[in-house]
């Protein structure tokens, strides 16, 4: 009967096998076997997906049976079951009221980091996210830790909650290089960007540059790299970083263009007007219009600056006849009319001002214009005359 049971079995006739079984256990109480047909039994109900019948027939085996190869057959089923289940603690408890072995906190640890990591691969990222963070609260320097706190960053990640992904991709970033090193910094430092938390990105950013091994990661870092240093309006870091990323060779054309204009605003900024002059010249021809605006009205206000009105008049008259940003064209018209006001064309300066303030939208040069054009007015007021007043003096 018992070989009859075991040949529907293998032939995937599993209730054929079930009666079989069934009918030898009852029929056979006694028999050697009857711990067989039970693990059989267990096993068609597990592979079936029906768990509580599984459960209950290997509780049975695992009471009546103890330390027995089917016992312990049937034990790892069980474990299988709980981790599935997410009920690890549960099959802890199971193990200790069941039999005399005691798991140890290695199996522990593996046997809870299995069950969550099973959570994460089903993309069930709201249970994952609690188990990983219970894992890590009970075994902080586990066999798992490592992973579980990258796990967990990108659990966070894929929610979009960034501020608490962020501390566990630095956990996995400060830890000995593995094969989730780069992937967290490249991730924490564009987190710690979009926070506004420059500081740490560029330090984040600056380690993805020494450990990348993707040239999509390198040039990630030292893009990164150069846009905290402008955000952290360190000049010494501007050109640092603007220079690495135009040495490098898989920088797209779009990149260097950035890095010339960051390189370039940061020393007009810094007064080095001269140099700057130079970094523009790189966009003046750019086919990004708001680049090659700005470019060509900061060398145009350079020369202004240093006196030279016609050269910078020249430069004017090209960015007029040939505008490609409604910004920079206005820009430019009050520089014009500050060369106007410079050479003691008051009327010029004020017309081109007044061409600004009836004919461009832009709040910030529509406020210049006018505190321009109202400068220009108050001073061509008359000064009222002094009148002397006549002094009595009491006797």
């Amino acid at each position: 009967m018992l070989e009859i049971a075991n040949t529907y079995m293998m032939c995937d006739n599993n209730e054929m096998a079930m009666t079989y079984y069934g009918n030898f256990i009852k029929q056979y109480p006694k028999s050697v076997y009857v711990k067989t047909a039970l693990l059989n039994q267990g096993l068609i109900y597990y592979n079936t997906e029906r768990d509580r019948q599984a459960l209950q027939t290997f509780d049975r085996l695992l009471n009546e049976y103890p330390g027995t190869d089917e016992a312990r057959d049937a034990l790892s089923t069980v474990k299988n079951i709980y981790i599935a289940q997410n009920r690890v603690d549960e099959y802890f408890a199971y193990v200790k009221r069941t039999t005399k072995v005691t798991i140890s906190e290695v199996e522990q640890d593996s046997t809870t980091f299995l069950a969550v990591e099973g959570r994460y691969q089903e993309g069930d990222y709201a249970n994952a996210a609690a188990g990983l963070e219970s894992y890590l609260s009970r075994f902080p320097q586990g066999l798992f830790a490592l992973k579980a706190h990258y796990l967990l960053a990108d659990t966070y990640f894929r929610q979009g909650q960034n501020a608490r992904a962020l501390p566990h991709y630095e956990a996995v970033a400060d830890a000995a290089k593995s094969q989730y090193t780069e992937r967290s910094l490249y991730n924490g430092a564009n987190i710690a960007y979009s926070l506004g938390d420059y500081r740490k990105a560029a330090n984040l950013y600056s380690r993805l540059t020494s450990n990348a091994e993707d040239a999509g990661s390198l040039l990630q870092g030292q893009l990164g790299s150069l846009r905290c240093a402008t955000a952290l309006k360190s000049h010494p870091g501007v050109m640092e970083a603007g220079r690495r990323l135009l040495a490098e060779p898989k920088a797209t054309p779009e990149l260097k263009e950035e890095a010339y204009l960051s390189m370039a605003r940061s020393c007009f900024d810094n007064q080095l007007r001269d140099t700057a002059f130079v970094l523009y010249d790189h966009l003046a021809k750019s086919p990004n219009g708001e680049y090659n605006g700005e470019a060509r009205c900061r060398q145009a206000e350079i020369l202004m600056l240093k006196q030279q009105y016609d050269p910078a008049e020249k430069v004017i008259e090209k960015i007029v006849a040939d505008a490609s940003s409604d910004y920079w064209l206005a820009y430019s018209f009050i520089l014009w009319a500050d060369i106007y006001y410079a050479r003691g064309n008051n009327l010029q300066a004020k017309q081109t001002l007044q061409s600004i303030i009836d004919n461009y939208d832009g709040d910030d040069l529509l406020s210049v214009a006018r505190q321009k054009h109202d400068a220009i007015v108050a001073a061509e007021q008359p000064k009222a005359p002094v009148v002397d007043e006549e002094i009595t003096i009491e006797l």
